[in-house]
């Protein structure tokens, strides 16, 4: 774990003498400041840690759109982070009906058919678009049908 310490230039003081301190330092060595994994720059302050790596706030960003991270919902990839809406777009399944991509997030559901994915809202009858979730249907080539409608259309 970094402990997160400042240094100064001796001008500014505590009441009991002591520098106040301005850069993160490492544990092990607390005379060398820590540099940022992806800008190797030394962090002056504000830094975050993501696994187990030093990064500035403003250097922790999506691989994909670079929008900074720090306090954001993210998730990673082979090691690299992302944001939400990028990893949904990039890695997701995506829904058979609206094509948009299904991410589990906020707790949304999703049914999964064969090697077809609907949202819950999109999992609807063809014909009726009365909510699948929960009943019995029949596919009909790329569409899914209630029994009622797939009655009728068969015969």
């Amino acid at each position: 774990m970094r402990s997160k310490q400042r240094t100064s230039t001796g001008e500014n003081q505590n009441i009991f003498g002591s520098p106040l301190l301005d850069t993160w330092t490492s544990p092990k060595n607390p005379t060398h400041p820590v540099e940022c994994i992806k800008c190797n720059q030394i962090i002056q302050s504000g830094g975050v840690t993501y696994r187990n790596e030093p990064w500035h706030r403003e250097c922790f960003c999506c691989s994909n759109c670079n929008t900074c991270l720090a306090g954001q919902r993210f998730t990673s990839r082979d090691e690299k982070p992302y944001c939400a809406d990028c990893f949904g777009e990039l890695f997701a399944k995506r829904c058979t009906s609206c094509t948009k991509p299904i991410t589990g997030i906020g707790g949304t559901r999703f049914i999964s058919f064969e090697d077809r994915n609907w949202h819950n809202e999109c999992f609807i009858c063809a014909m009726c678009r009365n909510s699948l979730v929960g009943k019995g249907f029949i596919t009909d080539e790329s569409d899914i049908l209630c029994p009622d409608c797939a009655k009728q259309k068969l015969m």
